[in-house]
């Protein structure tokens, strides 16, 4: 699936958790939303938008590559066939947003949001994606 090019036709569910920096006294963690974000239609087409504009511009937006693809790794579980569980894809989003705690190795780098969803593409794609939203 090429991202510059996607088309989205929904957003099924999106969590938020939150990404505290690290400082010169504690480690960066994150601390955990415990239900999916709830979006009004008009609401959910800003985001639509938002999300497209974002994946055009490439000086901001990447694709990741995954080193870990064993059996028990984030990227077997993004790669099943399946629907996700709302259990799993709570459980899911909270390893992801450890992981992005922990890259946060520097103070210099800034918290913020750590956005985790899924979604269908007009082409019935299935997709799912994580976004990291500072609070500039």
């Amino acid at each position: 699936m090429n991202l510059t090019n996607l088309k989205i036709k929904n957003i099924n569910r999106i969590l938020a958790h939150t990404i505290h920096p690290k400082t010169s006294t504690v480690d960066a963690y994150a601390s955990y939303m415990s239900k999916l974000l709830e979006f009004e239609a008009a609401e959910k087409l800003i985001l639509i938008s938002r999300l497209e504009e974002a994946l055009i511009n490439s000086k901001k937006t990447f694709q990741l590559e995954f080193e870990d693809k064993s059996d028990d790794s984030i990227y077997k579980i993004l790669h099943e066939e399946q629907i996700i569980e709302d259990s799993d894809f709570y459980t899911n989003s909270k390893l992801l947003a450890d992981d992005l705690a922990e890259a946060h190795f520097r103070v210099k780098l800034p918290g913020g949001f750590c956005l985790i969803g899924e979604g269908e593409s007009v082409d019935n794609e299935y997709f799912f994606f994580v976004i990291k939203a500072e609070l500039q």
